[in-house]
């Protein structure tokens, strides 16, 4: 399978040049982006792009990959752009006169919006089942659309993501919702990290993005076990109000009550013990697992379940 090596240039820090490398395969409609590492220290969307190469036989269209959104960022392994520290998915669509994630970010929309699909690798810095993140914005034909390829990638949860809502409205400059609002398809996935994320789990999603382009007609069939209904929730994040060893005592995926024990903390001043509640009823959609966290760190994430798919 023949690959084309690009790059959209950016500019320059001292003396050396920072470019997106962007590999191309296949030319025509329809046109696919599928990116990684907007964040730069979530990389395993680089172990899926590396099965998926290895399965992929294009007859029809094209497929762009972007596999550096951020360089300096995934050179770096940080989550913002080192020059600037600011955050690339929080930036769309950006400007090109200003700053360098700006640039960063006027660079990858503009390829995008080129796209008929967009397709976004992301990694939960927590545990988490494979989550596809439903953007719920645009037109009903751009939603619509979404669900129908979200459906053929059969991750085991989908993420609602509504930045009117005040949970998520620090999300309305993410790539994802900006799109949508322009009428481009488009969805996310988010994953376990490299150390967390199992070879069953790169294998489902590598078989769902192949459905994905089957259903486009850029690949010949291609169909895995698929489920009935996948469960669509909305999410509530809860942040550490103290610092302390945190002992989950529930389990990834499990439901709890409002108020219902979900963890331990033990301070690291006097080992003192106390008890971390859910403020919320639903079920745990990322978890932290044992670990030492300081006040403001996300400790577990809430899914409220909305519907199914």
């Amino acid at each position: 399978m023949k690959k084309k090596l690009s790059n959209l240039k950016i500019g320059r820090v001292g003396t050396v040049d920072i470019n997106i490398p962007l590999i191309t395969i296949g030319v025509g409609k329809p046109k696919v982006l599928l990116l990684v590492g907007i964040h730069g220290n979530e990389i395993s969307g680089l172990f899926v792009v590396q099965k998926l190469l290895e399965k992929l036989k294009l007859k029809a269209g094209g497929l762009n990959i972007i596999t550096a959104a951020n360089p300096l960022a995934q050179a770096l392994r940080k989550r913002e752009t080192p020059l600037d520290l600011r955050d690339l998915n929080r930036n769309f669509p950006g400007n090109k006169d200003r700053s360098f994630t700006d640039r960063l970010a006027t660079k990858i929309f503009a390829e995008a919006k080129k796209c008929d699909l967009v397709i976004d690798l992301h990694t939960f810095e927590d545990s988490s089942p494979v989550v596809a993140i439903f953007m719920n914005h645009g037109s009903n034909k751009v939603k619509k659309a979404s669900l129908k390829f979200i459906k053929a990638l059969q991750p085991d949860i989908i993420w609602r993501l509504s930045t009117q809502t005040e949970e998520e409205k620090r999300l309305s400059g993410s790539l994802g919702p900006k799109l949508a609002e322009i009428g481009i398809t488009n969805f996310a996935i988010e994953m376990p990290e490299c150390f967390r994320i199992t070879e069953e789990q790169l294998e489902r999603i590598v078989m769902g993005l192949l459905n994905v382009f089957s259903l486009l007609g850029m690949i010949d069939e291609k169909t895995g076990s698929w489920q009935d209904k996948i469960p669509i929730f909305e999410r509530q994040q809860v942040h550490a109000d103290r610092s302390g060893l945190f002992i989950p005592q529930k389990k990834l995926m499990e439901k709890v009550k409002n108020s219902e024990v979900v963890a331990e903390m033990i301070s690291i001043k006097n080992f003192a013990s106390s008890k971390i509640k859910s403020p919320f009823a639903g079920q745990l959609i990322v978890f932290k697992e044992k670990d030492l966290v300081n006040t403001g760190d996300t400790l577990f994430t809430i899914g409220k379940r909305v519907g199914e798919l």
